[in-house]
């Protein structure tokens, strides 16, 4: 007897395994990017963990730098360590912060306990996750430590039987956009007027772009033993506190921040010569190379263009006698041990610098904790400050700002703008994982097709629905055969690192600085290693500098993921050169921070044989077309893109610039033209720097305004990413926020990763900087000594992406004039030109 088949009953079951493959798949993904737990189950763990102590009692003190600390950046976590035991121990500390990827980063260090003799500090750095604010907090466990010979693991110990934990809740007053200023000791005169915040917009200058939030550290023990604890800060002030109670390791990671590009300011104190007669030597010999002179009777009227330029009939500077310090460099100085700042009306030098690596070391002689000064906010920040620290723009007092306000001339509201915002998008490795998706996407919809109603109808048409099994079985080993070769074609082979890279370097300095982000593509799956070399870890003690290697993830994307087999990964949080982390054939972002000798041959000038290489570059003569003589050459291992030099005079006089507006210096830019720099080339800068064709920097209009100018939809004038990349040197420098004509704000400009990597500083004196990229690819194509490894087996990386080159030419100093005042014999009064 013949059965009649029901209508589409053969196709219903040719359908059911595509529908199978379907639920399948989206399984599959759900479990890949499903949210992650670890910082639920984090949060979670912290508060059962409240109040709970063991053998060990822990405690944080701060998190960050005085407790300020930056997402996104290092920060150290001081703790203090209480052993209940009775004998010395081997102590394994652990903070646990999870990464983007899911796996939980513990960064780690091993102390030896002294049971009975109170608490002892322990510092462990770590990176701080852009997100932390969102994800809440991290814990710290204690833990016995036993030695082990496994040489992935970075402090040679492992936990065992744990002995304590605490929590630490996130609970930072700076954000991510946030610049933050450190004082060691007393705060001077003036210095909070950078913490001036929009009411509308409390992460924003109202009058400038980036707000900071000053932390202020009352003794010098409080400071870290590492640069990383240092990382989040550009400039540290240092007032009234003796630097003889640094210990040798705090002192070196003082030094080693600023060879880093870091700006320690000293204020000498009117009483005590400890940092005229210091006992480190380590520390003396960053120090500006000056013979100092105490001047104890000092009227402070003298003083008065360098503390504000208010109306004398409305600000009154106290006729009192004051303790000041000027300085003379030494007869054997060496160019750029004593460059002067900034002379009083005398001429005498008040405020001299020392370049020290790519950073520097500034002394100011001038009374930086008198109540005279102090109680009316003086000196002023946008009268001395600005002119020390390399920044710009109004910083209004209480009076100024609440006058700004009631005259409605404090934008209410301003288009945000990140300048650094597209670093992911830059080392972003979409292309492979776009063709892989396609081609999954191809190859599933024409297996569905075949598979499917396609197939069956064509079996249908010729008669042969009856080998529907056979036709799915046979096309399901057709398409499986298609996708294993297509994944096997498009798996990479190499390790393939793709990269943004800054290498600074100033010249007459033997430091180069290189920071790095990078996405690491890892073609197998177990664990990878990566680690920097520092080119003097031959040398006797092993390397001065500490490298720095740290997961890193994008400030825009909060989402977070986690890969079903989520694991943990050791980090020797105190010398955090090495990163073991797990490999799973995809992707992993990496920042690296690199300092040393000579990672690659820069931009040098040309020295004729006897001739000063300190003179090489100079000022044309007065009336010349021109306004640089001199050449330069390079030896950079490609060609230099979109060259830019910057040159920066001399301060203008002092008291002769319009608050708020032009910059306090004298500076222009010029292209090269063409605009690429080959190696081994001359450059001529006579026939460069032509005064026609330069752009000042210094007048309204010039880049750095109409780069955050009001347009007429209210959007930033952003340019191109190489512009912005290279405009990130001067974001201290940026112009103010004006309306246009349509009554519209400038765009606020903000940063989220590059706040180290500002130049600002050098517009304070005369200096010449070369700005271009590299654009290269190859083995050899980044200027980071990086090293990968893959489950043992040592790699040659293939490089990929730009390397933003910056130089610093010093030319010879010039400080600006400074307007004599008449000093009657009663009464303060403005002598003429004040």
């Amino acid at each position: 007897m013949a059965v009649r088949e029901a209508p589409g009953e053969h196709q219903g079951d040719a359908l059911r395994p595509a529908r199978w493959l379907i639920l399948f798949v989206l399984g599959l993904v759900g479990a890949v990017v499903r949210p992650s737990s670890g910082q639920v189950d984090l949060l979670q763990q912290m508060d059962r963990q409240a109040g709970v102590t063991g053998e060990i009692e822990l405690k944080i003190e701060s998190v960050g730098l005085g407790n300020a600390a930056r997402p996104g950046e290092w920060a150290g976590i001081r703790l203090r360590l209480t052993d209940r035991g009775t004998t010395q121990r081997e102590v394994l500390v652990r903070a646990v912060i999870t990464d983007v990827d899911g796996d939980d980063a513990q960064y780690e260090t091993v102390v030896t306990t002294n049971p009975g003799v109170g608490d002892q500090p322990v510092w462990l750095y770590a990176r701080i996750p852009f997100d932390m604010p969102q994800t809440g907090g991290f814990v710290v466990s204690a833990f016995e430590a036993e030695e082990t010979d496994d040489a992935a693991n970075p402090v040679g110990f492992v936990a065992s039987r744990p002995l304590g934990q605490t929590a630490y809740r996130w609970g930072q007053t700076a954000g991510r956009n946030t610049g933050i200023l450190a004082v060691v000791g007393n705060t001077p005169g003036g210095i909070s007027g950078y913490t001036q915040r929009a009411q509308s917009m409390p992460d924003t200058d109202p009058l400038g772009h980036e707000v900071s939030v000053i932390t202020t550290l009352s003794t010098a023990e409080a400071l870290p033993d590492r640069w990383m604890g240092l990382a989040m800060v550009r400039e540290i002030i240092w007032n009234g506190e003796s630097p003889n109670n640094l210990r040798i390791e705090q002192v070196r990671a003082l030094r080693e921040w600023v060879e880093r590009g870091g700006h320690l300011v000293v204020i000498l104190p009117a009483v005590g010569q400890d940092w005229l007669a210091l006992s480190n030597r380590e520390l003396a010999d960053i120090l500006p190379r000056v013979e100092v002179t105490r001047l104890e009777a000092e009227p402070l009227p003298s003083l008065r263009p360098l503390l504000t330029d208010a109306d004398p009939r409305l600000l009154t500077v106290p006729d009192v006698a004051v303790t000041v310090y000027t300085f003379a460099p030494m007869a054997d100085s060496a160019a750029g041990e004593a460059d002067r700042i900034l002379n009083d009306a005398s001429g005498r030098c008040v405020v001299v610098s020392r370049s020290v690596g790519v950073g520097a070391v500034t002394m100011i002689g001038l009374p930086g904790w008198h109540p005279a000064l102090t109680g009316k906010g003086l000196p002023e920040a946008d009268v001395f400050w600005h002119r020390v620290l390399g920044r710009r723009g109004k910083v209004a007092t209480d009076e100024e700002f609440t006058d700004l306000n009631n005259r409605n001339q404090i934008p209410n509201s301003r288009t945000a703008w990140t300048i650094d915002g597209d670093i992911s998008a830059t080392i972003g490795k979409s292309g492979r994982s776009l063709a892989g998706v396609m081609l999954g996407l191809i190859v599933f919809i024409a297996y569905w097709i075949v598979a499917g109603p396609g197939g069956f109808a064509l079996l249908k048409q010729r008669k042969l629905a009856h080998h529907a099994w056979v036709a799915f079985v046979g096309a399901a080993m057709v398409f499986t055969a298609l996708s294993w070769g297509g994944a096997t074609a498009l798996r990479p082979k190499r390790v393939e690192v793709s990269h943004l890279s800054f290498l600074d370097h100033v010249y007459g300095q033997r430091v180069q600085r290189v920071r790095t982000w990078a996405s690491v593509l890892v073609p197998v799956y177990g664990d990878a290693e990566v680690w920097l070399e520092s080119d003097d870890a031959a040398a006797a003690g092993g390397s001065r500098f500490v490298q720095a290697v740290a997961p890193w993830e994008p400030a825009q994307d909060s989402a977070r993921g986690s890969f079903p087999d989520a694991r943990d990964y050791a980090v020797d949080s105190r010398d955090p050169q090495r990163l073991t982390f797990p490999a799973r054939a995809t992707v992993k972002q990496l920042q690296l921070d690199w300092a040393g000798g000579m990672a690659w041959d820069s931009v040098r000038p040309q020295v004729a044989e006897g001739a000063d290489p300190f003179r090489a570059l100079r000022f044309s003569a007065p009336g010349s077309s021109n306004a640089l003589e001199g050449t330069l050459i390079h030896n950079l291992p490609g060609r230099l893109e979109d060259v830019e030099i910057f040159l920066f005079r001399r301060q203008v006089p002092v008291r002769a610039s319009a608050a708020g507006g032009p910059l306090l210096t004298s500076a222009n830019a010029w292209a090269i033209q063409p605009s690429s720099w080959e190696p081994g080339t001359v450059l001529d800068l006579s026939a460069v720097t032509i005064n026609a064709q330069s752009t000042p920097l210094h007048l309204a209009g010039g880049p750095l305004d109409t780069m955050v100018k009001g347009a007429t939809d209210g959007l930033p004038n952003a340019g191109s990413q190489g512009q912005r990349l290279r405009w990130l040197a001067f974001f201290n420098l940026l112009g103010p926020p004006e309306r246009n004509n349509n009554f519209q704000p400038a765009a606020v400009a903000r940063r989220e990763a590059t706040h180290g990597l500002d130049l600002s500083r050098w517009s304070t004196r005369p200096c010449v900087i070369v700005i271009g990229t590299l654009r290269l690819e190859g083995q050899d194509a980044a200027p980071v000594p990086m090293v990968v490894a893959t489950n043992g087996t040592v790699r040659k990386p293939y490089y990929s992406g730009p390397t933003v080159v910056r130089w610093v030419y010093p030319l010879p100093d010039d400080p600006p004039e400074v307007p004599a005042v008449t000093m009657p014999e009663a009464g303060v009064q403005p002598g003429a030109g004040s």
